[in-house]
């Protein structure tokens, strides 16, 4: 969904590469533009472009994961779109994987200084650079609890 499209571009070629296939949903967003079409123009994928904040986009979603044996979901997004795509796995008692991208603010970029830290909805503590963590936890608290 918007800028996020660059981080979805190499995640697409990854999964092609590896032989898998691969359904896009694009949406414009505020940014207005799907500037990955040139690039993926000519790849071997099941192309939407949906607004997948609406209500359409979610039908979409839900039919998508309805009708193909989907086994990775990656949000790329705000956490926003991160947690309704969350809504609509559980809403379908779906669980595949799921890959979001980091929308945490980093500094160093190694964990030192811990400017991006989160407090999970146990208490523990986890820095969002460095550690690889179920994408629902940090979700969830960010969206729901801050």
């Amino acid at each position: 969904r918007g800028i996020s499209q660059a981080p979805a571009l190499l995640t697409i070629e990854k999964l092609i590469k590896n032989k898998n296939k691969v359904i896009v949903v694009l949406d414009r967003a505020s940014i207005g533009e799907l500037f990955i079409n040139d690039y993926i123009k000519e790849m071997k994928i099941d192309l939407y472009e949906e607004n997948l904040m609406s209500e359409s986009g979610r039908n979409l979603i839900k039919q998508l994961l309805f009708n193909e044996d989907i086994a990775l979901v990656y949000s790329a997004g705000s956490d926003l779109l991160h947690m309704n795509v969350i809504k609509v796995l559980d809403e379908m008692k779906l669980n595949p994987y799921l890959a979001v991208t980091n929308n945490n603010e980093i500094c160093c970029g190694e964990g030192i200084c811990g400017g991006c830290t989160v407090r999970l909805k146990d208490g523990t503590r986890a820095k969002t650079c460095k550690t690889q963590i179920d994408s629902k936890k940090i979700i969830e608290r960010r969206v729901l609890l801050d």
